[in-house]
C-alpha cells in the first residue's frame, strides 16, 4: 500500500498524520468493508477536511483517545453506498435508511476503529474507543474532538462513495 503524508503543527498537537496514522485506517477501512459486505471499495487520494459537514446522509462517529494520542474517526457514507453494503451484509435488499441501518453504521464504524487501534497498537500508539454515535442527515455540522485537521480518505464502490475521517494526532507533553 502507498504511504500518503500530510504534516502540520498546532499549538496543543503535534500532528503527525503520515503513514503511520493513516494506513491503519485505510487498511481496517478496506478490510472491514470487504469482509463484513463483501464489497471490495476502492480508495483515493487522502485530502485535508476544510469544513464541519458530514459527507453524506449516514455517518458514525467514535472517539479515540489515550496518553499519547487522541482524535476521532468518523465514516460517512451516501445513500446508495450504505444501501448497497448494508444489503449485502444483512443478505436483504434495503432501499431506504433505517433503524437497523444506522446501527449497521455504528457497527462498521467500530470494527473499523478497532482495525486501526490493533494496527497503531503494534506501532505503540494505544488508545481507548468510546461508543460510536451514529447520525442520519446530509450536510450536518459536526464539531470533531480536538484541534488537529481533520484527513479525509474518500473510497468508491460499483454505487456509490463513503469516506473515512480521522484527526489522529500526537499529544504534545
Amino acid at each position: 500500500m502507498t504511504g500518503y503524508a500530510c504534516v502540520g503543527y498546532f499549538t496543543e498537537w503535534s500532528l503527525a498524520m503520515d503513514v503511520e496514522f493513516i494506513n491503519p485506517f485505510i487498511n481496517a477501512t478496506l478490510s472491514t468493508i470487504k469482509t463484513m459486505t463483501q464489497t471490495n471499495p476502492k480508495v483515493g487520494k487522502p485530502y485535508l477536511k476544510t469544513n464541519n459537514l458530514t459527507f453524506g446522509i449516514a455517518t458514525g462517529v467514535i472517539g479515540m483517545g489515550g496518553p499519547v494520542v487522541a482524535g476521532n474517526l468518523a465514516i460517512s457514507f451516501d445513500e446508495k453506498c450504505i444501501l448497497e453494503l448494508v444489503s449485502n451484509m444483512f443478505m436483504e435488499e434495503f432501499s431506504e435508511i433505517t433503524d437497523e441501518v444506522m446501527d449497521a453504521v455504528g457497527e462498521l464504524t467500530n470494527v473499523i476503529a478497532g482495525g486501526a487501534k490493533r494496527e497503531l497498537g503494534e506501532k505503540g500508539y494505544s488508545f481507548d474507543m468510546a461508543t460510536p454515535i451514529m447520525i442520519k442527515g446530509e450536510k450536518l455540522e459536526v464539531q470533531q474532538f480536538g484541534r488537529a485537521p481533520i484527513i479525509v480518505i474518500p473510497f468508491s464502490t460499483d454505487t456509490g462513495q463513503f469516506v473515512c475521517e480521522a484527526n489522529l494526532a500526537k499529544i504534545k507533553k
